[in-house]
């Protein structure tokens, strides 16, 4: 995948105090599948600039990749939907889109380290490895894109890299990773209206041979698949190490009152202590009431 120079070193995931106890007493992160998320259009419009992108450079590919293109794109929303998983964080801090958007009444805030790599949790709790191969695209954080110049960029740079992927690999596997390549880049492409949010998010995508505990949770939209990621444990808990989710700060959202602010503040020290002991926990400056 395409990477971006200026990624953040830290992120903020906002959540609701549900999702701060599920993070804080599981020990790990959740990334969920695009269908569920709140903008599931978001997802299609990315598709369509890529199928934009492939129209426009067709004519001067060789005939012999034009089927496969087509073939990988014509199921590439399904494709997003079924094999990719996403979780949603802001470069920005104390963003009051953020809180009314996706942190409810009483939200929170999760600072995140993007240096820190982060790992599928597998079905009986261990880290599963990529059992596919180097070809298919790296999991990891990356900007959401709002410039359209800059998306047609990365959707022509997706296309050279999906018509690169070895022909001697086999059809299945080969036709999985065009696809899962392209889709990948298709959930980093938003528009242009969404761009106050300064989107960043972790990328996941299935392997192909992969087994794991896909979990299900009650979403806004009904039933929401998503997958367990955590701070790999050759990393987690040593000296000057972060614990099984890479959190430096926490901060509690607006509520309107200064001693509502600091009561929620004082839970959330009580329940990082002993589990993430030197996170710094702060309230929202912004007056606003949910």
């Amino acid at each position: 995948m395409v990477a971006v120079d200026d990624l953040p070193g830290r992120v903020w995931h906002y959540t609701s105090s549900e999702g701060l106890l599920g993070i804080v007493k599981g020990g790990c992160l959740w990334a969920s599948a695009p269908m569920s998320m709140n903008d599931v259009g978001e997802f299609e419009y990315g598709v369509d600039i890529i199928q934009r992108v492939w129209e426009s450079i067709r004519p001067e590919v060789l005939a012999p990749m034009h089927e496969k293109i087509d073939e990988s794109l014509e199921g590439l929303t399904e494709v997003v939907t079924r094999w990719i998983y996403v979780l949603s964080a802001s470069a920005d801090q104390d963003s009051l889109p953020q809180w009314r958007g996706y942190a409810g009444l009483q939200g929170y805030a999760l600072e995140l380290q993007t240096d820190v790599p982060l790992d599928l949790v597998g079905r009986e709790g261990d880290l599963v490895a990529d059992s596919v191969g180097n070809y298919l695209p790296s999991d990891g954080w990356y900007r959401v894109i709002y410039d359209r110049g800059s998306q047609e960029r990365v959707a022509l740079a997706a296309l050279q890299e999906a018509m690169a992927v070895p022909v001697d690999l086999g059809r299945l596997v080969r036709w999985t990773a065009i696809q899962k390549i392209l889709a990948e880049a298709a959930v980093r492409l938003k528009h242009p209206s969404f761009e106050s949010e300064h989107e960043v998010r972790f990328i996941y995508s299935r392997r192909l041979t992969e087994s794991f505990d896909e979990g299900f949770r009650s979403g806004r939209y009904g039933i929401t698949p998503y997958v367990r990621l955590k701070v790999p444990l050759a990393q987690s808990g040593a000296p000057g190490r972060p614990g099984p989710v890479p959190i430096t700060k926490i901060q509690c959202g607006p509520t309107g009152y200064e001693a509502t602010n600091e009561v929620a503040a004082a839970s959330v020290r009580r329940l990082v202590q002993g589990i993430y002991p030197f996170v710094e926990v702060s309230t929202s400056s912004i007056p606003f009431r949910p």
